[in-house]
C-alpha cells in the first residue's frame, strides 16, 4: 500500500477487493449449509500484472 501511495496509483488490496472476498466466503458458507449453489453478487476489476522486475523485498522507506 505504501508503494501505491508513493507512486500515486490505486492500491491492490482495496476495500472493494476486501468486500468481494467477504462476499465470496459468505456465499461458500451459505452454499455448504444449504447444499445448493449460491451466486456471488459483487465483483472487482482484475488488477494489472506486476512488472517482472517487481521485488517484494525492496525497502519502501
Amino acid at each position: 500500500m505504501a508503494r501505491a501511495v508513493r507512486a500515486g496509483v490505486p492500491e491492490r488490496a482495496s476495500g472493494e477487493l476486501g468486500f468481494h472476498v467477504l462476499d465470496v466466503v459468505l456465499a461458500v458458507e451459505e452454499s455448504m449449509e444449504s447444499g445448493v449453489s449460491v451466486g456471488v453478487e459483487s465483483g472487482v476489476e482484475v488488477a494489472e500484472l506486476l512488472p517482472v522486475e517487481w521485488d517484494p523485498f525492496v525497502r519502501t522507506l
